[in-house]
């Protein structure tokens, strides 16, 4: 997995890593409703890299994610049904 990787759980540590308000999140792309957490990246994941989060890091019950680039960073967010 990518060096720079930082694992996210919840409205607070996204807002924490991104410096932005839970207003200013919605405003920047980031859709909190439905929220499990994610990862924050500098290089986009590859497929193959967001095939194995769905499967073994969130355990399959996973819907789908959002991709949001903000400050240099990538935000894949996953979300559940």
């Amino acid at each position: 997995m990518n060096k720079e990787a930082v694992i996210f759980h919840d409205g607070r540590d996204l807002a924490e890593l991104t410096g932005l308000s839970h207003k200013d999140l919605w405003v920047n792309g980031f859709e909190l409703d439905d929220f499990d957490g994610g990862i924050r990246v500098r290089e986009p994941l590859d497929d193959s890299m967001i095939e194995w989060l769905f499967e073994h890091a969130m355990d399959g019950y996973c819907i789908g994610y959002d991709l949001v680039e903000y400050g240099g960073y990538h935000y894949y967010m996953i979300h559940h049904a």
